[in-house]
């Protein structure tokens, strides 16, 4: 969450990550990637037109990068500091049930007694400060179907039309686009029946989107490992979103929790957010989550 003292810098910036060229996105979309961690002091930033340099050289940005540093160093001690008393505790229980084996061949009591107090139950302080990465979501337009495809066609047909009906709206079509004015991301479609369907989506604001919504996906992925303490790794996440800026289909691309409980969290969770409206294809946005270090 951006400080509250701390006003994003206004106007539309380029970084580069992992080799890669990103932009033109708002200064807020910098500030959510730097408090998450996602980006850090050294990553390049340049307003459009402008040299790079270091985001944390930066003035717009730098108090933020110090300040995300800082809580980065304080969680990482903590995390350290909770696997400490995990690894004391498990001595202790192992010393435990060792002397209780020499002395009087209860290791198998003790233990179930071990269980049934929830010593082996998963550390909450360890949940708490499991380390989540996500990155950078990636698009693709989602071809509309023939109920979608009519829509556009009574939206581009003027009113009071008479002459040609349907099949004349759709020759004049060719000639004419779909989509808002201003900073959208645009991708024109294969043509339809003579009607070029454009997609209307903002990029840059889905991404604004994304970067404030994604945090209230990692309650569900703390429950997973807590239900099942070897969960780590790769949780890949694809969704589609809807004319109307809310999300449709979701797909989780790891065998064992496609339609378990994870799938259905993340689909009470993403019913929530809402994206600008738009007109034309859907976009389709595939992102990956990483569970653990």
């Amino acid at each position: 969450m951006t400080h509250p003292n701390a006003a994003a810098p206004a106007g539309d910036w380029l970084f580069q990550h992992d080799g890669m060229l990103y932009g033109p996105v708002p200064g807020q979309l910098l500030f959510d990637k730097i408090e998450s961690g996602t980006i850090g002091p050294d990553t390049p930033v340049a307003r459009d037109g402008e040299p790079f340099r270091r985001i944390g050289d930066e003035p717009a940005f730098a108090v933020q990068v110090a300040r995300a540093a800082a809580r980065i160093r304080v969680e990482t001690q903590a995390r350290e500091q909770a696997r400490r008393r995990k690894r004391r505790r498990i001595a202790w229980l192992a010393s435990m049930a060792v002397a209780a084996l020499l002395l009087a061949g209860g290791a198998v009591r003790l233990v179930l007694w071990a269980e049934g107090a929830g010593l082996f139950a998963p550390d909450e302080e360890a949940l708490a400060a499991l380390q989540i990465q996500v990155s950078l979501p990636t698009f693709r337009v989602e071809p509309v179907g023939a109920a979608a495809q009519e829509e556009l066609l009574d939206y581009l047909e003027p009113e009071g039309e008479a002459a040609g009906g349907k099949s004349g709206a759709r020759a004049a079509a060719g000639k004419r686009r779909t989509g808002r004015q201003g900073a959208t991301a645009t991708a024109a479609a294969p043509e339809r029946d003579g009607l070029v369907v454009e997609a209307s989506y903002d990029q840059a604001a889905i991404q604004t989107v994304l970067a404030r919504e994604q945090r209230t996906l990692y309650p569900c992925l703390q429950e997973q490992a807590r239900n099942e303490p070897s969960f780590r790794g790769e949780v890949p996440l694809s969704f589609t979103i809807d004319n109307a800026g809310r999300v449709g289909r979701i797909w989780i691309d790891r065998a064992g929790v496609e339609n378990g409980p994870l799938f259905k969290c993340f689909q009470k969770k993403m019913a929530a957010w809402r994206f600008p409206a738009f007109r034309g294809e859907r976009p389709s946005i595939s992102l990956s989550f990483r569970v653990g270090s």
